[in-house]
């Protein structure tokens, strides 16, 4: 019943902000070697792709194996696939403030993509940006996922109800 009286209290157009950061440090630095292997392309990258990592820590290597359900049998040696890795990140974004928050309002919600953190604006009413120097993430949420970003440019992804 709460539930319905939330999403009533939404005006038809209505949408949400989630003003700050998602940034899970480890998750960020598996987005970024998985962005700088040399095996990955911006777009168009088949799930089926292999990719074999040897520069993850062990402290990486363990909230993969966490995230997908698994282990890795050598000591710093982790092979996945493309759909794998994939699957990872689209377990942190399920599990996000900013996807519960579309799902649980019905309504678009604008929010840090994982693995990104805001920063403070300048100025009399300073809101919140996402750090530009993000780019490579945008581009992987953009292109893997399919993510729009605010329509402000402060660099938010938008997040939708049915996202699954």
């Amino acid at each position: 019943m709460e539930l319905a009286a939330f999403q009533a209290a939404y005006h038809p157009d209505g949408i949400n902000w989630t003003w700050g950061c998602a940034f899970d440090e480890t998750v960020h630095q598996i987005l970024t070697k998985l962005e700088f292997h040399p095996e990955y392309r911006s777009a168009g990258l088949p799930d089926g792709k292999a990719l074999a990592f040897r520069n993850l820590t062990q402290g990486q290597i363990y909230v993969l194996e966490k995230g997908l359900g698994t282990t890795f049998p050598g000591h710093r040696e982790v092979d996945v696939t493309f759909g794998e890795m994939k699957r990872f990140f689209r377990k942190y974004l399920l599990s996000s403030y900013s996807h519960a928050l579309a799902v649980a309002s019905r309504r678009r919600t604008f929010g840090g993509l994982v693995g990104t953190y805001a920063e403070p604006d300048t100025g009399p009413r300073p809101l919140m940006h996402i750090n530009s120097g993000f780019s490579r993430h945008f581009t992987f949420y953009k292109n893997y996922f399919g993510f729009a970003f605010d329509p402000e440019g402060r660099r938010y992804g938008r997040y939708d109800p049915a996202f699954a």
